[in-house]
């Protein structure tokens, strides 16, 4: 099992500092379900990943877990009276919210491949890698409506994620996009990292304030800068690492790497805060209170670089 569990993690976890660390921990059960799930891998591979994992006394709840994703994917075969809607995504740096635009019905997922093909022929590269579509499945109600039962998200040309439209039950978010995903982290307060979110935000740096007790959904603080020059505080666990208002849909954890290129003249502020740190997680966790304490508005933690400068200045880098 261990073994198998080393590939499962590679394979779910572009990042190899995070599926090596990963594969040391005692990871519950439900935490490795969350792993599987949430990652940009397709159905398929969720599917039989969670059937290899169905063994000893979780062999049951793994294998719910592959037969909600095997049901899914039958529901892609349309019966008399269902048809698929396409939407695209993409990022918009100017809006709160993805841009999403609707393009049109469909019977079959064949002539969805084809529409979407024929789609990223038009963009860019740097375009695509921020760009994403949705497929709804509609069908008739019984009382002359219609209702929208699943819905299935696909990065690159894989279908990676879907939501099961049914509001009373509680699993009806467990494979769809999410950007909190609660596992420990091989990082420590001072270390410059990479945030890859793609396809939701662009890549961008950060460096790590606060790692706590690496097991709390929160206690991993990071600094970013935000596009109009200011800088704020989020915790990477819940994705809000990103300008102000953003939030990914995939977690940073998943290719949350160490950063060792060069950084923008606009963000060398992240290195002169990651030798004030260097690995201190007081002086860590003092920077994020003393921004915190800046901010009239503690929900929305941004600063300027003159202020952080002038606290690390001030304590001595």
């Amino acid at each position: 099992m261990c073994e198998q569990l080393d590939s499962i993690l590679r394979e779910i976890f572009p990042s190899a500092e995070m599926a090596s660390y990963l594969a040391e921990c005692a990871l519950t059960r439900t935490k490795l379900r969350d792993a599987v799930a949430y990652a940009a891998i397709p159905l398929e591979r969720k599917r039989d990943i969670f059937l290899q994992l169905s063994s000893g006394k979780n062999t049951a709840y793994f294998r719910r877990q592959s037969a909600s994703i095997e049901a899914a994917i039958r529901e892609m075969q349309p019966k008399p009276g269902e048809f698929f809607v396409l939407k695209h995504f993409c990022h918009d740096e100017d809006e709160q919210f993805f841009r999403e635009k609707t393009l049109e019905p469909y019977l079959a997922w064949e002539h969805i491949w084809e529409r979407i093909r024929e789609y990223l022929g038009y963009l860019e590269d740097d375009e695509k890698e921020l760009t994403w579509f949705e497929v709804e499945k509609w069908s008739p109600d019984g009382t002359g409506r219609l209702k929208n039962d699943y819905d299935y998200t696909i990065f690159g040309r894989e279908v990676c994620y879907f939501s099961h439209n049914i509001h009373s039950s509680r699993d009806w978010l467990e494979f769809s996009t999410n950007c909190d995903l609660n596992l420990p982290v091989p990082f420590h307060a001072g270390d410059l990292v990479t945030i890859d979110c793609r396809p939701s935000e662009p890549v961008s740096r950060a460096v790590i304030l606060e790692v706590g007790d690496n097991w709390d959904c929160c206690c991993l603080q990071a600094l970013y800068r935000n596009d109009d020059g200011t800088w704020s505080t989020g915790a990477v666990k819940h994705g809000r690492v990103f300008p102000v208002h953003h939030s990914p849909n995939i977690s940073p954890l998943y290719r949350l790497a160490s950063f060792r290129g060069q950084l923008s003249e606009e963000e060398r502020l992240l290195e002169q805060v990651s030798r004030y740190v260097n690995g201190d997680e007081e002086r860590g966790s003092g920077l994020w209170y003393h921004i915190y304490e800046l901010c009239e508005d503690r929900r929305n933690r941004t600063v300027t670089e003159d202020e952080i400068l002038s606290y690390i200045t001030d304590e001595g880098v």
